[in-house]
């Protein structure tokens, strides 16, 4: 089986996996406050969600632009989005990812590991260029094939 499909079956599963767990805590949390309480739950979380995301989203955009963006501030805005997506679960989540505490540490461990799975991701690669020649004046291409 290739690696595309070992993914996509895994992801695919941990998706129907999440949406279990999501309509099982709908289901409990509807048993103990009603139907009408657990949706009108549901909507405040997601709409609080949205002004978290509004909040959360323009104070990295500025953060960004102005050069001095952290993790904490890529947290907060993956926490918003956690609480806007409909699901009791994912809110909880959310919400304790919001929390400032939480915030900074989640931000130092993105800050720690971070660097490393964008290389793991995007590194450096190997080249092997055809040929010993140096590199010509700057603009020349060299032929060459990633390894």
């Amino acid at each position: 089986m290739g690696k595309l499909r070992r993914y996509l079956l895994a992801g695919t599963g941990a998706t129907a996996g999440w949406v279990a767990v999501e309509a099982a805590a709908l289901w409990a949390c509807a048993q103990v406050l009603g139907w009408p309480w657990t949706v009108a739950l549901l909507v405040a979380l997601s709409a609080t969600g949205l002004v978290l995301l509004r909040r959360g989203g323009a104070a990295m955009w500025r953060a960004a632009r102005a050069g001095t963006a952290a993790p904490a501030d890529l947290v907060a805005v993956a926490a918003a989005l956690l609480v806007a997506i409909p699901g009791l679960i994912t809110a909880v989540v959310g919400l304790v990812m919001w929390l400032p505490p939480t915030r900074v540490l989640l931000g130092a461990l993105a800050r720690e590991r971070g660097p490393a799975a964008v290389r793991r991701a995007f590194g450096p690669r190997r080249v092997r260029a055809d040929g010993a020649r140096p590199p010509g004046p700057a603009g020349e291409a060299i032929d060459g094939e990633i390894v």
